[in-house]
């Protein structure tokens, strides 16, 4: 879970969370956000697959 907030905390992509790992027992701080936030992306083209891509797999049993 730390790496996943970290991850969005720095704006960093979520798929690449597990380069943010720390040691056992490491002590993590965020620090200051200001820096590194990224406003959040208003223009950016939804691929979310949504009720089609349910209904079809449920259709399918899930399979291709």
């Amino acid at each position: 879970m730390l790496t996943i907030a970290s991850a969005m905390l720095y704006g960093r992509d979520l798929k690449t969370h597990h380069e943010l790992d720390a040691p056992p027992g490491a002590v993590v701080q965020f620090g200051d956000m200001r820096a590194t936030a990224k406003p959040w992306a208003t223009n950016v083209k939804n691929t979310d697959p949504g009720a089609e891509w349910a209904a079809a797999e449920r259709a399918t049993g899930g399979v291709w």
